[in-house]
């Protein structure tokens, strides 16, 4: 059992992790560049943006058994070559061909890093800090989208749509190179069950594997709660919220900024030994008491953002409660746990597709009455599965 926690380890594989989550944030930026240069369709547009999302809800639940088979630290490593020759492609052509078969690349990529980095991270840290560890792990995808935000405009000012793929590939060889040097195999197989590997024929099963086990299946079901309501709210509500295009960017930036607040009060949380699940169980609450509010309300812009403001906060607390039950739920070394991440990958990318047409079809029906529902839908995703989560958890207490 790992005594103490290496906090440089734990850094180095949530810097890999905001670097899969980099993949995703740069592709609007660096489109918005290649369209003065490159004529592609809508359609053509949306297969770039959506290519690793795509991958992962096919294939979340294989990856993270294929990882596990091959290893985590080779299969880690490779995630972040692959990612490195993936992010570098683009410079060779920025033909639509050229930049679907990086896309690709890249989604492989991901998939390999986003389910070995976090099951690593469980198994290098001590028990005591492991649901605070998930709970900063649930953010790095809003952190990193926040982050290129900010870089973005300058970024393509100054290097144009090439600079995301350079600074991407600079990044990825750091990470990389902190990964080789920090993280040993010795340390890897010592925190390891001795269970031995899957059957090659067990990878074909991977994802009956991951339904048909509730203990496996009950962190991801509960995930795609949250992945429904982030994605398409942080995406639809600003022109709601404001008319003006600048206060509209601002929401852009702010919303997430209130759900990154929601983790750090989560980490205090967790530090004082409040149970991640009941975390979950507070978002619920005000999610569903701010969706009554906005429902009951009258058309005041004021009071509609600062109750937005506290359900993005919410949405703070609640992947952090989600994600930081898993060491409550399976043991840190269990041999499962990268088919629950690859889980967590496939569940919630199924969420971000699923989302956003569906808000944007309440929305075009029932306006904010609309917006009530589907925060109500959601919350009510997340409050069916925390039932048997809260079971799970005390069952193994």
């Amino acid at each position: 059992m790992q005594r103490s926690t290496h906090w440089s380890q734990i850094i180095v594989l949530y810097l890999a992790g905001a670097l899969a989550a980099f993949q995703y944030a740069k592709m609007p930026w660096m489109l918005k560049d290649l369209l003065s240069v490159n004529n592609f369709s809508d359609l053509q547009q949306a297969i770039l943006l959506s290519t690793i999302g795509i991958m992962g809800a096919v294939f979340g639940a294989f990856a993270g058994a294929l990882c596990q088979r091959i290893g985590l630290r080779k299969s880690l490593i490779a995630g972040l070559i692959i990612a490195i020759i993936g992010t570098l492609l683009p410079l060779l052509s920025n033909d639509y061909v050229p930049l679907l078969l990086a896309r690709v690349v890249e989604s492989t990529a991901h998939m390999a890093i986003v389910v070995t980095a976090p099951t690593l991270m469980l198994m290098l840290s001590a028990p005591k800090d492991r649901p605070r560890i998930m709970a900063f792990w649930s953010c790095y995808f809003t952190l990193t989208f926040m982050s290129v935000a900010a870089i973005a405009p300058t970024l393509t000012t100054v290097a144009g749509w090439q600079g995301f793929s350079l600074l991407h590939a600079l990044l990825l060889m750091m990470a990389l190179a902190g990964v080789v040097r920090l993280i040993s195999e010795q340390q890897i197989q010592l925190s390891q069950s001795n269970t031995a590997p899957s059957a090659p024929n067990a990878l074909l099963w991977a994802q009956w594997r991951l339904l048909s086990h509730r203990k496996l299946l009950i962190i991801p079901l509960t995930f795609i709660g949250y992945t429904l309501l982030f994605v398409s709210l942080v995406s639809l509500l600003p022109p709601m919220l404001s008319a003006v295009t600048e206060t509209q960017y601002r929401l852009g930036f702010w919303l997430p900024g209130c759900a990154l607040v929601g983790t750090v009060i989560s980490l205090i949380t967790l530090k004082r030994g409040i149970k991640p699940w009941k975390l979950v169980r507070v978002a619920v609450v005000v999610i569903v008491l701010a969706a009554v509010a906005l429902l009951l309300m009258r058309n005041d812009a004021t009071a509609r953002i600062v109750i937005t403001m506290m359900i993005f906060l919410m949405l703070g607390l609640l992947p952090a409660g989600i994600i930081g039950s898993l060491p409550d739920v399976l043991e840190a070394n269990d041999p499962d746990m990268p088919l629950v991440n690859g889980g967590l990958v496939q569940f919630g990318n199924l969420g971000n597709f699923i989302g956003p047409p569906v808000l944007t079809l309440l929305i075009g029906g029932l306006g904010w009455v609309g917006v009530s529902v589907y925060l109500l839908l959601g919350a009510g995703i997340v409050a069916g599965c925390l039932v048997l989560l809260s079971r799970l958890v005390q069952a193994r207490v």
